[in-house]
Parts: C-alpha cells; structure tokens; sequence
C-alpha cells in the first residue's frame, strides 16, 4: 500500500498536502464549536447531528468548486 501511494505522490507533494489538511480540519473544528456555542444555545441539537454536518457539507462544496475549477469553469465573484 505504501509503493501505490508512494507512486501516486511525488516526495515534495506530502507535505503541503498535510498542511492544508490540517488547516482546514482545524478551521472546521474551531467553526463547530463556535456553532454549539452560540447558534446552539439550548442544546437542543447534538454537534455531530448539526455542526459537523455543515462543516461536511462546506468540504463537498469546497470539493465541488475546485473539481469545476479544474475543468476550466471560472467564477467571477
């Protein structure tokens, strides 16, 4: 398994691939617990069934944008 990735990856690949994903995990996390803190003030809404399902929602977007992006769509914004 590590030969596939290892063929797949070029070495000076890896590590902006671990900083962006840490960064974007860590935004995602800080953006769920600022939800249960003040969008969800009563508790009615348990964070994994609400925040972490937006944030999921926001990656397959993020995902989604840049899969159009590479095919050449451009947004003007």
């Amino acid at each position: 398994m590590i030969k596939k990735i290892r063929t797949i990856f070029q070495k000076y690949m890896i590590r902006p691939m671990i900083y962006q994903s840490v960064t974007k995990i860590a935004v995602a996390l800080v953006l769920c617990l600022l939800w249960d803190r003040f969008l969800n003030q009563d508790h009615y809404q348990s964070i994994v069934e609400s925040a972490f399902f937006v944030a999921g929602c926001v990656f397959v977007l993020l995902a989604w944008i840049q899969y159009l992006r590479m095919d050449g769509v451009r947004f003007i914004i």
